[in-house]
């Protein structure tokens, strides 16, 4: 059975299965430092940054505005000692955060979608309680 593509050198096969493990390697770590990310993000933090990824060591996340950017930037080695820790490895050796549209706008429409359906919710009724009748005096005995 012959295989398709011709052949390949030695240092072109090493070098494709090289470049693939480390293309794994470097996903594993990307969803490890996002797990720990979230772990890490709690409070106002989580309410105005999404999305986060590892691009050569520099922890990227993106924020809703530029004053909550700069906010954040001021503790940035903060968040990547406490990233690390969480991970338990060095793998984040800086933390940038980046304004993004779209996460203003995603914001934008979550809090505006709350506010209809906190308008359109259903209103709290307090039942009346039912009056038992009396005894029916029509009825004979």
């Amino acid at each position: 059975m012959a295989r398709r593509g011709g052949q390949k050198t030695l240092g072109t096969a090493l070098d494709s299965v090289l470049r693939r493990s480390t293309e794994r390697v470097a996903g594993l770590h990307n969803r490890q430092v996002v797990l720990a990310w979230h772990k890490v993000a709690t409070g106002i933090l989580s309410a105005h940054t999404t999305g986060t990824h590892l691009r050569d060591g520099e922890l990227v996340v993106y924020v809703d505005g530029n004053s909550w950017a700069t906010h954040f930037s001021a503790e940035a080695e903060r968040y990547r000692v406490a990233v690390n820790q969480e991970l338990g490895q060095e793998l984040v050796q800086s933390v940038r955060f980046i304004v993004s549209k779209r996460v203003a706008e995603e914001r934008k429409q979550k809090e505006e979608e709350g506010e209809v359906a906190d308008f359109y919710a259903a209103d709290k009724v307090v039942p009346i309680p039912s009056l038992k009748p009396r005894h029916d005096r029509s009825r004979p005995r």
